[in-house]
């Protein structure tokens, strides 16, 4: 009797599984790519000296990101319609950066230039922070860039 009991469950346990995977699936959105970490580098007091900035990302090799990839980082600013109590989230683009350098899952990037304050919305803090999210763009978004190697300091990613 307890055999059977047992084997019941077991079919059970199995069958929610099956359906918690199914539905998982059906839910599933593309990874998240986001900013993880900043590092600012320590100004010596050096003439000329541009401190740098860093930004860690959970995007790698493994994701088609190498060396002298462009990134843009938006950030998540959620609204509400207080009329119809509707909430909305909204993705504001904030940045450019280039990767400068990649490992199988992870990469550092550098600020390239920030969006234009005038064609985008108002974001609470106007840098890049941790949490923001990051998508690959294809080179013809940054076709304005003067060069790759141009930005902040960076001398080359070549």
């Amino acid at each position: 009797m307890a055999w059977i009991r047992a084997s019941k469950l077991i079919s059970t346990l199995i069958l929610l599984g099956t359906l918690a995977g199914t539905f998982s699936n059906l839910f599933a959105r593309e990874k998240d790519y986001v900013v993880y970490g900043v590092k600012n580098s320590l100004p010596m007091g050096e003439p000329g000296e541009m401190p740098q900035k860093d930004f860690y990302i959970n995007v790698g090799k493994q994701d088609g990101v190498t060396k002298g990839t462009l990134l843009k980082v938006f950030r998540k600013v959620s609204t509400s319609n207080e009329l119809q109590r509707i909430q909305y989230d909204l993705n504001v683009p904030v940045a450019k950066i280039i990767v400068i350098h990649a490992e199988a899952r992870v990469s550092i990037a550098r600020l390239v230039e920030f969006i234009d304050p005038i064609e985008r919305a108002v974001v609470d803090v106007p840098n890049i922070i941790i949490g923001d999210r990051v998508e690959l763009t294809p080179d013809e978004a940054f076709s304005n860039l003067e060069s790759k190697s141009s930005y902040r300091g960076v001398a080359s990613v070549e």
